[in-house]
């Protein structure tokens, strides 16, 4: 604790060194001066979270727009001049000191300050609070270490009922720590065909340069540099074959056979002709081949390969009352008693844990599968699931190792996940389903496409993160991104340093599994996204579908990631697509056409439910 007095903490000199006797003053006050030593231990240890870099001098320089400062820096260099005649200060000197007084001025300052560009993207009340809350509770772990530490040395006297839960905190967090320094094995890669194909279309892809593509996966190793993409020209062959190796094998080239290398070298061939049509040499070394990088490895360089790092360096702290809240408050309470309210009921399949409610009145519309997206389940999605369903049978995925929850076991991976779905479906006798997938949830549509599209009838891909993959934003965006101000850093502690999350991210996020191409959508597709999306590369995605005219495209243009659950125009915007794709997907779905299914819901209550599914029956068999 940086060699801070125990006894500045606790409020003066006069805390006890030793426990007091029974019923003394100092005893009576003791856990009140508890307290306060929690208190300032917990800012002690969570000053990491809010450096200078957030509440010092970055924030303050930006208060004043750069023209402003350098007017009053040329002001203050003029002397005040004197009264006397012919002197050529003597006229400037009182309008000097009247315009420093003017820029020292509450007035002046109050008017450049509503001139001056907002710093922070978030300065609400409700900001405010979130981002002091991330700072206590990524410091309650440390203060209670302290805390226990000071009383086990007899320097507290902490009632037994707090004793016993500081101790609890202080081994959940030292069990965490070493559980997240614990190695996990990769998936297992595509086939060669496969591996190949995919590294050529990333290369080939129109939306990105070849070289904006591979050096945006690159970053320089020291702190100055480390936001910075290097040029084309810093990078080695060794660099790209060690990045290649981990796009396809999820290893370093080191541990390859001679087959699996021959194939890194076919990979950068791909690469180098691209780059070469491109440059035409005027980067690198240009050659016979037209272009090839540099032998040998540039020490100052990295890259981001998620799957082989350790994930323990973006995870920050969480006391384990956090997840007294997170895991047994909503997942085990609050959903579950809001989803029966509904009439759902919760289901487990291979792994695969789900609510379903059927459909009601006898309707016949296309069903419904909802995977939400990461954060707390699907609770914050419970508007939008009401108004999407509209009768029709429904399912909603829960994904509790993105959803901040220590239960729910590890994360199928992806063709467990949709095996597991078809055997739902089998249950409830669904034949096909418009999927609706918000963020990570559209990875699991993903998989779907891919493995068994005979399960979609349709798809709804909201804030995807599938599409263009090989663009380094996303993983920037949500694993490497430094905080800019406290509405990114009540983003980073509450959902993007979360430790299962950002496991699940380091661990059972293979981007080979999850990229999804327009070709690979052999169903009505409808894609929503959000203009200010701060993860998503919504303008190479736009690009990209404009290509690929058949995908129904929304943008909302003021939206950012996620933020349509906030807003009820927007949402009503996402829902009526899904309404869209539901009618678009009825004949894959199994079901009676829109206007039959329309017919039957304005046929009177009078007539029996039998001959209700007759005429539906004979409509879709006609």
């Amino acid at each position: 604790f940086e060699g801070t007095s125990l006894a500045v903490f606790a409020g003066g000199s006069d805390l006890p060194l030793s426990k007091p006797a029974a019923g003394s003053k100092a005893g009576i006050e003791m856990p009140a001066r508890a307290a306060k030593l929690l208190v300032f231990s917990t800012l002690l240890g969570s000053s990491r979270a809010w450096s200078s870099r957030v509440l010092g001098r970055r924030i303050e320089a930006a208060q004043v727009p750069a023209a402003h400062a350098v007017q009053a820096e040329q002001l203050r260099r003029v002397r005040p001049g004197t009264s006397g005649q012919g002197d050529s200060t003597s006229t400037r000197g009182p309008r000097s000191a009247q315009l420093l007084r003017r820029v020292g001025s509450a007035a002046f300052k109050k008017k450049v300050s509503q001139k001056a560009p907002s710093v922070e993207a978030g300065t609400g009340l409700a900001v405010h609070g979130l981002f002091w809350a991330s700072v206590l509770l990524q410091g309650f772990p440390f203060a209670s270490l302290l805390a226990c530490v000071a009383d086990a040395t007899a320097l507290l006297d902490l009632p037994l009922l707090l004793q016993w839960w500081l101790l609890c905190e202080a081994a959940f967090f030292i069990l965490s720590q070493a559980v997240h320094r614990l190695d996990f094995k990769a998936d297992a890669p595509l086939s060669l065909g496969e591996r190949l194909e995919s590294w050529r279309r990333c290369c080939e892809e129109p939306t990105i340069s070849a070289e904006e593509f591979i050096t945006g996966w690159f970053y320089y190793r020291d702190g100055e540099r480390a936001s910075t993409v290097p040029p084309l020209d810093a990078l080695r062959r060794d660099d790209v074959l060690e990045f290649i190796s981990w796009t396809a094998f999820n290893s370093e080239p080191q541990v390859l056979d001679a087959t699996q290398r021959d194939e890194l070298e076919l990979a950068l061939q791909v690469l180098e002709a691209r780059l070469a049509r491109e440059c035409s040499g005027s980067s690198g070394q240009p050659s016979a081949n037209g272009f090839r990088f540099p032998e040998g490895a540039n020490a100052e360089l990295g890259s981001r390969r998620l799957n082989l790092e350790a994930p323990v360096s973006n995870i920050k702290a969480r006391p384990l009352f956090y997840y007294a809240i997170t895991d047994a408050l909503i997942g085990g309470l609050l959903t579950p008693i809001l989803m029966r309210a509904r009439a759902f009921t919760s289901h487990r399949v291979d792994g695969l844990t789900y609510w379903y409610r059927p459909a009601s009145g006898g309707t016949t519309r296309t069903p419904v599968v909802f995977v939400h997206g990461v954060g707390i389940g699907p609770l914050p999605y419970l508007r939008f699931i009401d108004m999407c369903s509209r009768d029709a049978p429904t399912l909603v995925l829960e994904i509790p190792w993105a959803s901040q929850r220590l239960s729910g076991g590890q994360a199928p991976n992806a063709q467990q996940t949709v095996d597991a779905i078809g055997a739902a479906f089998q249950r409830h006798h669904i034949q096909a389903a418009t999927f609706v997938g918000h963020s990570l949830g559209s990875v699991y549509l993903s998989w779907v496409a891919r493995l068994d599209p005979s399960l979609m009838a349709s798809a709804v891909f909201v804030d995807p993160i599938v599409f263009m993959l090989h663009h380094s934003k996303v993983a920037d965006s949500f694993l490497y991104e430094q905080q800019r101000d406290r509405l990114s850093h009540v983003e980073n502690y509450f959902i993007k340093s979360e430790a299962r999350i950002v496991s699940y991210f380091h661990r059972h996020f293979y981007w080979y599994n999850n990229n999804l191409w327009a070709d690979n959508l052999k169903f009505p597709t409808s894609v929503v996204l959000s203009g200010r999306d701060a993860i998503v590369p919504v303008t190479e995605v736009r690009q990209y579908f404009r290509f690929n005219p058949w995908i129904r495209l929304t943008v909302l243009p003021d939206a950012t990631h996620g933020g349509f659950l906030a807003n009820p125009a927007w949402c009503s915007s996402v829902a009526e697509q899904v309404w869209s794709q539901q009618r678009a997907g009825w004949k894959r779905a199994g079901v009676s056409p829109p206007l039959v299914s329309d017919l039957l819901e304005a046929l009177p209550l009078s007539v029996p439910k039998v001959s209700r599914k007759l005429l539906s029956a004979m409509w879709t068999k006609s």
